[in-house]
């Protein structure tokens, strides 16, 4: 049964989804990929603080709101998503564009200084990058990727 997307979403991509999604919810699932996106970056603390990317962002008149549950994390109006690339603060490191849903984990995981953390799923770098902020630089990870 062909399914009609409300996006333009990749054929293959579809034809996986109608294969793990009940057809009861088939469109509403498709629907969810038209919503605005959430911007959602996290602070790099190995590079910069929190005080320092908000005044960088309110110089850039670039809107933000902060994330009560987690301090190093920000979340922007998409309206300024090309202000925030202009700033470089992506590109230096200083931020890291990454879903709020992907921050619990390592939040969950209440890591230590000098903790030895085994990351088997490494890839695309969001939690490791995340895990090593919250060591200070003071830990061990090894992080692994099957997928190449």
């Amino acid at each position: 049964m062909e399914k009609s997307s409300p996006i333009n979403l990749p054929p293959l991509f579809l034809e996986r989804l109608e294969k793990i999604i009940p057809s009861k919810i088939f469109d509403d699932v498709l629907r969810c990929f038209s919503l605005p996106r959430i911007l959602s970056v996290r602070i790099n603390t190995l590079k910069t603080n929190k005080n320092e990317i908000l005044s960088i962002q309110k110089a850039h008149h670039i809107s933000y709101r902060e994330v009560g549950w987690y301090q190093e994390a920000i979340i922007l109006d998409s309206q300024d998503a090309a202000k925030l690339n202009e700033t470089g603060l992506i590109e230096k490191g200083l931020l890291y564009a990454q879903s709020l849903s992907s921050m619990l984990p390592v939040l969950a995981l209440a890591l230590t200084e000098k903790e030895n953390i085994l990351d088997m799923c490494a890839a695309p770098g969001s939690k490791t990058t995340q895990m090593a902020a919250h060591l200070h630089g003071d830990g061990f990870i090894l992080a692994l990727e099957s997928v190449k």
